[in-house]
């Protein structure tokens, strides 16, 4: 029998794809302020609002609004330009959904109109909708913000993870090859 090649082995190609081009687009934190490259203004501001609908927070928690998400997928797309006509497509996408179901573009649509939109968008595009959730993910829970209300909330420092924890250094065999190291050779030197 022929390997069968559906729709959900495809599915799965397409997303190690979509993760093989994340991974080799490193956004350095902090390096998302500045000026836009690769996304206008008219799909930054339906980005943020995808990023406040995602994310809403609240009193004790930042909403995707307060942490770099347009400036972080804007660098992110200039790094993996495979990834850019899936982004802009999709931005597009919600911003004609809503127009056509709210009356008004995704950017100045309510919550609720927002939210049934992204809903409309996670079942029709899944794995574009899982992309940019995904980048919301990333620039929300490495932003400090975000980090010191884990920390205040749960004692979980999320830096540990990335940082990791100074140790004392105890390595017996290092210790030993440093022994051996004090003891004369016992080599016999052979004159040149």
């Amino acid at each position: 029998m022929a390997f069968d090649h559906s729709s959900q082995y495809q599915a799965a190609d397409a997303a190690a794809d979509v993760n093989r081009q994340l991974g080799q687009a490193y956004v350095e934190p902090g390096s998302e302020a500045g000026e836009l490259q690769i996304v206008d203004p008219r799909r930054a501001a339906i980005l943020e609002a995808w990023g406040r609908t995602l994310l809403p927070g609240d009193g004790a928690w930042p909403s995707g609004a307060d942490v770099p998400f347009v400036g972080y997928v804007d660098r992110t797309l200039g790094l993996a330009a495979p990834l850019r006509p899936v982004v802009l497509q999709a931005l597009d996408a919600v911003d004609e959904h809503a127009s056509q179901t709210a009356g008004r573009g995704f950017a100045d649509a309510s919550d609720d109109e927002r939210i049934a939109v992204l809903r409309w968008f996670e079942a029709s595009k899944p794995l574009d909708f899982t992309l940019l959730k995904e980048l919301a993910y990333e620039v929300y829970y490495r932003d400090p913000l975000v980090a010191r209300a884990v920390f205040e909330r749960t004692g979980f420092d999320t830096r540990l993870a990335v940082d990791g924890i100074e140790m004392e250094s105890h390595n017996p065999a290092l210790e030993l090859l440093t022994e051996v190291g004090k003891r004369p050779s016992i080599v016999r030197e052979v004159p040149s």
